[in-house]
């Protein structure tokens, strides 16, 4: 029997760094969140803690997802899923509202609760988990492949049965949960959501409960619907979170809460950046995304300087192959500053093996590029993005510009082609720099 517990502590995430940030309506419901869990450390990550946390515990992909990404909720999606797999612990959106305590929904050998959404998907408003859960790890493998193409970004029936939903975060999970008991429990493969509360799977005991229409009433209160929510035009009031039961009868479902506090009036519940339009939100997260930190590190300046120590060398190619190589973890970061490094030290490597090396130099010429689409995903509108760039690049073009153009003669003279000669010209007039 699996003998972890989950951690008491409550993991909650928002945008800005500190809880009176958010909207009032939106900070008054996490203040209730949190009286009624006076047993529960609370730690609040912001997007730049975030950032800083998966930057440190993972990979430049992982990080370079949460970087570029410009929806909130999908930035809150990747969030909760990389510390709670670390942590372990609760989580809940700010905009939940509970009748009972968090360690109340948790049985004693529980390691993962959270519950089957209306649509048949996973509701990750509500989470729980010890440290390094199963669950979490496929959740973490399902958001990579979401954005690698690589899986449906909607339900299909042929991967997700007869969930429904078209939001990563609940899909992502669904599939988490599928793939554990498809690999831990293959005989629950075909479970009916809802059916019981607990399900034991391999080493895992998994707790589910269940999002379910409300039974509202406009002239009345009930148990579990007021008049306030039955007369709200916004129809995600009326939903609650369930208990599951074999008992049919609508006067014995236990309420345990619901997915949104009473005071809500839209999705997002007083999120600003809701209902804006693709571009609003990408020119929004745009302006708050540079003051990320830049993880790139002093490891980082150590290599750029033994790089330029290599351009006056011009060394082989195999001794400036391993060199320059120790930059590609920084080519997909969606860290701008990391990603100018990288275009820097590309440029400094293709210079280096430009005039014995033309394959190598090309190749480093392609991931220079390869680093300013990377970099410029996220600040690419008015070509703001362009005007940090020159910043950070100025003083090596200054310092550096005759050798690239001195490399780039050395090598269109032993390796002219029309394309490479294109490539070299389009980096260099992007900045200003071309010698001629």
């Amino acid at each position: 029997m699996h003998h972890a517990i989950i951690p008491r502590q409550l993991i909650l995430t928002g945008p800005g760094a500190f809880l009176h940030d958010l909207p009032l309506e939106i900070r008054h419901n996490v203040e209730e969140i949190i009286a009624a869990n006076p047993g529960l450390n609370v730690q609040w990550f912001s997007d730049a803690d975030c950032y800083s946390y998966i930057s440190y515990y993972y990979d430049s992909e992982l990080a370079g997802m949460f970087r570029r990404e410009f929806h909130g909720s999908f930035r809150g999606d990747i969030c909760r899923a990389a510390v709670l797999y670390r942590e372990g612990g609760f989580y809940v959106d700010l905009d939940v509202e509970l009748l009972v305590p968090l360690t109340t929904m948790i049985g004693v050998s529980t390691t993962f609760l959270s519950a089957f959404t209306a649509d048949g998907a996973m509701l990750n408003a509500i989470m729980a988990c010890t440290p390094y859960s199963e669950v979490l790890h496929e959740t973490l493998v399902e958001l990579r492949k979401w954005y690698r193409g690589a899986v449906p970004r909607r339900a299909d029936p042929r991967v997700d049965g007869a969930a429904k939903s078209e939001w990563m975060g609940p899909l992502t999970l669904h599939r988490a949960v599928m793939s554990v008991i498809q690999s831990s429990c293959p005989e629950n493969t075909h479970f009916v959501p809802g059916s019981q509360l607990d399900w034991t799977c391999g080493s895992e005991v998994l707790r589910f409960y269940l999002e379910q229409e409300l039974h509202c009433s406009v002239l009345e209160s009930t148990a579990e619907c007021s008049v306030q929510r039955a007369r709200s035009p916004f129809v995600g009031l009326r939903y609650g979170i369930f208990t599951p039961s074999s008992r049919i009868e609508a006067k014995e479902r236990q309420l345990i809460g619901w997915p949104r506090f009473e005071g809500c009036r839209r999705w997002g519940c007083g999120d600003p950046s809701y209902g804006l339009s693709e571009e609003a939100l990408q020119v929004s997260w745009m302006l708050r995304e540079r003051f990320l930190p830049c993880m790139c590190g002093a490891h980082f300046e150590s290599g750029q300087q033994l790089v330029t120590d290599l351009l006056f060398s011009l060394p082989s190619a195999e001794q400036l192959a391993p060199a320059c190589e120790r930059f590609r973890p920084f080519v997909e970061t969606g860290d701008l500053e990391c990603a100018a490094a990288v275009v820097s030290s590309s440029l400094l490597c293709a210079s280096a093996a430009a005039g014995s090396e033309p394959l190598l130099a090309r190749a480093y010429l392609a991931r220079a590029l390869q680093a300013i689409l990377a970099g410029s995903m996220l600040l690419c509108y008015e070509g703001m993005w362009m005007v940090q760039v020159e910043e950070i690049l100025d003083q090596f073009y200054r310092l550096h510009t005759p050798e690239f153009a001195y490399a780039r003669l050395n090598w269109t003279r032993h390796n002219y082609s029309r394309e490479a000669d294109e490539s070299i010209g389009t980096l260099l007039h992007v900045w200003g720099v071309w010698p001629c």
